[in-house]
């Protein structure tokens, strides 16, 4: 009979888990009541019908979970109790945890990688481009382009490139924009980032029939740990750029301090092609629209671009490549 606060077997000691249930195994008397609880919910109460050691299924959270376990017998009196914690990790997950910057720096590879946001100025003579030079490149998509340009993303995908999530409305998630920091933006939570990509994700799917790749960009390139965390809860993995490969391509006013002509940005990014090896593994961030007139967007640049980047030797890749192990 349980009378004393004696441990419970092997399975009840605490653990790293790479699975979502925790088995405990108890010896119970008929009549006795036990109430397990996960994170101070209750998660099982029942009571026992048989005398028997049971195993009692407990759904953890991803992370740490405390575990308490309470016996009643059939007088109501306690005779067993039992606290103790687990820790719920998965290899999978805790790689997405970690934002990517670059790839490879010891390999002569480069993605070029373009935002689709509002609008599709531009996109169709990038993606004419792309496919003159045989070149595959990873696109994060808004929710909002895939509702207003459906045949362009089907485009996208008959041509190769891989598609990635952009949040459904491009917005702040942290407060960077307004004091230079990465708060949490107000209304921004657990919730409100996953429906921006779950959102985005569900449209992809109505529309394609395929899951974009788990990667995403957050919307200005704002986000700190608690985001990156939740956006890895959904299934993705953060890629940022490469610092130093903002192409600034956004900037439309030739006075304002951050503008770059296509020639400069060209220059820059080959120019990276130096004794430090600044271009191998290179993220670079493009955009599918510009507002830029008369010649100044920035894909004018984009073949010769590309076939300095080959007779140099670098392979332009996807993120998925970028990132693949050496075969």
């Amino acid at each position: 009979p349980i009378d004393t606060l004696a441990p419970p077997s092997a399975d009840g000691s605490p653990a790293l888990l790479a699975r979502s249930v925790y088995h405990y195994t108890l010896p119970v008397e008929r009549g006795a009541v036990v109430v397990i609880w996960q994170n101070d919910w209750p998660v099982s109460s029942e009571r026992v019908l048989h005398g028997e050691t049971k195993s009692y299924p407990i759904p953890l959270a991803y992370g740490r979970n405390r575990i308490r376990v309470g016996v009643w017998n059939e007088t109501q009196q306690l005779v067993y109790q039992d606290y103790f914690e687990v820790s719920y990790r998965h290899p999978v997950r805790e790689a997405r945890r970690q934002p990517v910057l670059r790839g490879d720096p010891a390999r002569r590879r480069v993605a070029l990688t373009f935002d689709g946001g509002a609008s599709d100025a531009g996109a169709r003579e990038i993606l004419a481009i792309l496919e003159a030079k045989k070149v595959t490149a990873t696109v994060f998509l808004t929710g909002q382009f895939v509702e207003r340009y459906p045949d362009l993303v089907q485009q996208l995908l008959a041509a190769g490139h891989e598609v990635g999530n952009h949040t459904y409305n491009h917005p702040h998630l942290t407060t960077y924009a307004e004091n230079g920091r990465h708060d949490l933006a107000p209304g921004v939570d657990r919730a409100y980032v996953q429906r921006q990509l779950l959102r985005t994700d569900s449209l992809f799917r109505a529309l394609t029939g395929k899951a974009m790749v788990p990667y995403w960009r957050a919307a200005y390139g704002e986000y700190n740990q608690e985001i990156i965390d939740w956006a890895a809860e959904a299934g993705y993995q953060h890629i940022g750029w490469t610092r130093g490969f903002d192409t600034f391509d956004w900037v439309n006013d030739p006075a304002a301090p951050l503008y770059k002509t296509p020639q400069a940005v060209y220059a820059h990014i080959l120019g990276k092609d130096n004794p430090q090896s600044d271009l191998n593994g290179a993220i670079v961030l493009m955009h599918l629209a510009s507002e830029r007139k008369n010649g100044d967007q920035l894909y004018t640049i984009l073949p010769e671009l590309i076939d300095d980047l080959h007779n140099r030797g670098f392979e332009t890749v996807t993120v998925t490549r970028l990132l693949a192990p050496p075969e």
